[in-house]
């Protein structure tokens, strides 16, 4: 009995932690894009994965009834829950393999231009999210067939980001430096006395 009771914590544990990478995402909303309603009940003890737009894409696409669409999807991912350590990131690849034709090599790849085009101190902020994001996935996707293309992306978002970061801080430092220079008591010293001489003070 205590021992399942230990198994039913463990398990409820992981449920959080998957629940808790869902929040951190977070969703994007738009009306041509296929919206799906990821949830873990601990009732059940793990996830499972709903479509909430677009039905028809996913009937055609995987030839299943159209009395299906209220059902959860059966994926790979979520069926191996008890038997393999899965996260968010895995069932997110397999959602975009599965809606996407052809499938591509790689379902987290970065749309740098998108980055490239945002105003400087949101594109610092992005860059920033976005290589977190990537870093999560490579240190919990294992050694799968994208990998090497997220690590990749990895790098170049990385580089885009400390370019930011500085050309950011280049333009913010003289007005730092202006601030500085106007406020009331400024360049003042503790000891030094301001006229024709400075006479300090010991």
């Amino acid at each position: 009995m205590a021992a399942a009771t230990e198994r039913e914590k463990a398990e409820k544990k992981r449920l959080q932690a998957f629940l808790g990478e869902i929040l951190r995402v977070g969703a994007i909303k738009a009306s041509d894009q296929t919206l799906f309603l990821i949830a873990g009940y601990a009732r059940y003890n793990c996830p499972y994965v709903w479509i909430r737009s677009h039905h028809h894409r996913l009937v055609n696409l995987t030839h299943a009834s159209s009395a299906d669409k209220d059902n959860p999807l059966k994926l790979n991912a979520t069926n191996n829950w008890g038997r393999e350590e899965i996260h968010l990131w895995d069932i997110l690849a397999e959602l975009v393999h599965l809606c996407t034709v052809p499938a591509p090599r790689n379902p987290f790849a970065v749309d740098l231009v998108y980055f490239q085009q945002l105003p400087l101190a949101d594109q610092v902020t992005s860059t920033g999210a976005m290589v977190w994001l990537l870093q999560q996935i490579l240190k919990h996707s294992g050694n799968k067939e994208y990998t090497g293309k997220v690590f990749e992306d990895l790098h170049d978002v990385t580089k885009l980001h400390f370019q930011s970061l500085q050309q950011w801080a280049r333009e913010k430092m003289p007005q730092q430096q202006q601030q500085q220079q106007r406020a009331p008591g400024a360049g003042y010293r503790p000891g030094v006395q301001r006229g024709p001489t400075a006479v300090y003070g010991y």
